[in-house]
């Protein structure tokens, strides 16, 4: 809802590659801002599309004191699959994977169904 009524509409004016540069210093910011309170040694794990990113994460390592860590090729690609699997592991355990403080929701919950076939 917010990305739909505040970030948008900012993205309908303008070049597409200095949108495209505003969205990944925006980013690389908000980033660093949320690392600061981490250790000065910590090393973040950087994975999902953003990874292979260059730009993006040269950006991040500019902005932030913090060692970003990349892992293989193969983690990044198949990081949501496996997530979503662990998710719908808990939801078929009858386990919480909707957590309030990580999704905003308004309590904690399964989410999710499972089918079975015939």
């Amino acid at each position: 809802e917010w990305y739909e009524q505040q970030f948008r509409p900012l993205l309908q004016e303008g070049r597409p590659e200095d949108l495209a540069r505003t969205v990944c210093e925006h980013i690389a910011e908000q980033h660093a801002k949320a690392f600061e309170p981490l250790p000065a040694d910590a090393e973040i794990l950087v994975t999902g599309g953003g990874a292979f990113h260059t730009f993006l994460i040269q950006k991040m390592s500019e902005k932030s004191k913090r060692r970003l860590a990349i892992p293989e090729e193969g983690l990044v690609n198949f990081k949501e699959a496996i997530v979503f699997a662990f998710l719908g592991a808990l939801n078929y355990w009858g386990r919480v994977n909707v957590f309030d403080s990580a999704t905003g929701s308004v309590r904690q919950h399964i989410g999710g169904a499972t089918y079975r076939g015939l």
